[in-house]
């Protein structure tokens, strides 16, 4: 689908939003030079590709241009922008640009509050001119880039800004001690990275706890007492609980809800909003986003817990030598890369989930079903399963799994089927089993030296 020639005779349009539509593989025509009147231009996952024509730098009136999630490339972004002198929002997020940031951003950009350059193939330094921006800039993403070099100490200057977000670059040297001075800094992530020495403790003393509650998320060589750690050194299946939109009576940085704490409350946690918005998930390390998750409505819980069985069970028993025949919104293709998930799993896409209405809340979908057969898992079976209390049917047949049949399934007491046969599972079916009591049918037959005996209350 081409964009309308007509729309490029419009010359006194003002707004034009064209977003999530379906351009794919079409170019931005340089006739939208034409447009000359222009104060908003969005175009976001629209499926366009190609370089930016130069005649984008004509729209010296726009104020806000969003062009994330396409698939622009090359490198003439940089001159077609820094024209643009009254841009407040300039967010070219998820990409392929490349080449580097132009220095001249800082120096002409002058009114600019938002700057997203994340998730593209830019490369280069930081430049030190974006310390220009200090009345302005609000929010700067460069995440998931090739940047290299030291952090500018200007950036420092930035004493509006509200989150910095340089995560997954090739950044190195130490974290400059002028940060601590950015007063309005809520989100500060710096992981991913080869820097070293420490968090200063100045940034540590401005982290601010209020409506909003923030935990600089570094790498674990470095070393921050307000910090929370996600890389290799953490365990691949714990999750790190970011509250966002909170009121805080506490100091709480971030929790690690899993296992013992299951359950757990936070009496000093108290959400603005009970509607679970959405849930961040950073693999393998999972790190999850939500809002409306607290004590006041049980329920609310559920999500987080689904998402951390089911990836605890995909990390568990996906071998990379042999992987799930299918592993449809199981598998992260570069696992530094973040994304988000809708707030429930059922609506994730997951391959194998069978859900159903719940019947107490039509708008909040249960896990009913697991189907994953024939699908090369390797392993054992996780016992994080037992939080998928809504769970009925169980089956994975036909796959490579080894290991004792966990204690901890007999906590699932709506399952009716449980399926495991031809698998390699060892030892001895658990007592526990014989007391799930909504059990209409077991298999297991078929598997490499299940042993034991029956006991006496099967046929009770």
């Amino acid at each position: 689908m081409l964009i309308p020639p007509a729309i490029f005779q419009l010359r006194n349009l003002r707004e034009l939003n064209l977003g999530y539509n379906d351009f794919s593989g079409t170019d931005l025509s340089a006739e939208i030079g034409n447009l000359r009147n222009l104060t908003e231009l969005s175009l976001e996952s629209s499926g366009f590709s190609g370089p930016l024509p130069l005649e984008l730098g004509q729209l010296t009136k726009l104020a806000s241009l969003q062009l994330s999630d396409n698939y622009f490339t090359g490198e003439s972004w940089a001159d077609a922008v820094t024209t643009l002198t009254e841009l407040r929002l300039l967010n070219l997020d998820l990409n392929d640009f490349s080449g580097s940031i132009p220095a001249s951003l800082g120096g002409s950009l002058t009114n600019l509050m938002t700057l997203r350059l994340g998730e593209n193939e830019l490369s280069g330094v930081i430049p030190k001119e974006l310390g220009l921006l200090n009345s302005t800039l609000k929010e700067l993403y460069l995440d998931f880039n090739n940047l290299v070099g030291a952090i500018p100490t200007e950036l420092g200057l930035l004493t509006e800004l509200r989150d910095l977000i340089l995560s997954d670059n090739k950044l190195s040297g130490s974290i400059p001690e002028e940060l601590g001075a950015m007063a309005a800094l809520e989100n500060l992530k710096l992981y991913y990275n080869d820097l070293t020495g420490s968090v200063p403790d100045s940034i540590c003393d401005d982290t601010y706890y209020g409506t909003i509650l923030i935990s600089p998320i570094v790498d674990c060589n470095i070393d921050c007492g307000c910090c929370s750690n996600i890389t290799e050194c953490a365990d691949k299946n714990e999750f790190v609980i970011e509250f966002k939109r909170w009121i805080v009576d506490a100091n709480i940085t971030s929790s690690s809800i899993f296992e013992e704490d299951i359950g757990r409350e936070y009496p000093n946690l108290h959400p603005q909003t009970m509607a679970v918005d959405a849930i961040f998930i950073f693999a393998p390390n999972i790190v999850l986003k939500t809002v409306g998750f607290g004590s006041e409505s049980a329920f609310l819980m559920q999500p987080l817990l689904d998402y951390y069985a089911l990836y605890t069970l995909f990390f568990t028993t996906y071998n990379p030598d042999d992987p799930w025949v299918d592993s449809s919104q199981w598998y992260v293709d570069d696992y530094k890369k973040s994304y988000f998930l809708p707030a429930s799993a059922c609506s994730a896409g997951f391959e194998g989930l069978d859900c159903e209405t719940d019947p107490g809340d039509e708008e909040r979908r249960n896990i009913v079903g697991l189907y994953l057969i024939s699908n090369k898992l390797h392993g054992s079976i996780p016992s994080e399963l037992k939080v998928l209390t809504s769970l009925k049917a169980l089956d994975l047949r036909d796959n490579k799994l080894e290991g004792s049949i966990p204690n901890d399934l007999a906590m699932l007491t709506e399952l009716t089927e449980m399926t495991l046969d031809q698998n390699l599972l060892t030892g001895k079916i658990p007592d526990s089993v014989w007391t799930m009591t909504s059990l209409t049918e077991i298999d297991i037959r078929d598997n490499a030296a299940i042993n034991g005996s029956l006991p006496k209350e099967i046929g009770m």
